[in-house]
């Protein structure tokens, strides 16, 4: 990806879970506007969602889903993943 235009793709997940209700929550030009926005829908909603960050290349297709989804429960991951 060296060399070529990168975005971030925050995307919310209930419960913290691939497996429940998500949904893409924007798309941003750097990592740190990425964990505002997700971070704040995380405070907005309760808590209820986690969230993944996906660094993607500009015209290519995203095959994988973020490897690590932020447990919003848990207050050492929050704390990890501060902006």
């Amino acid at each position: 990806m060296s060399g070529q235009a990168k975005f971030y793709v925050a995307t919310a997940y209930r419960l913290s879970s691939r497996q429940n209700h998500s949904y893409v929550i924007g798309v941003f030009s750097t990592l740190k506007q990425a964990k505002i926005a997700a971070r704040r829908v995380s405070t907005e909603t309760g808590y209820k969602y986690g969230y993944g960050i996906d660094e993607c290349p500009l015209d290519e297709e995203i095959e994988d889903e973020p490897e690590n989804i932020v447990d919003v429960q848990s207050a050492k991951a929050w704390d990890a993943d501060a902006p």
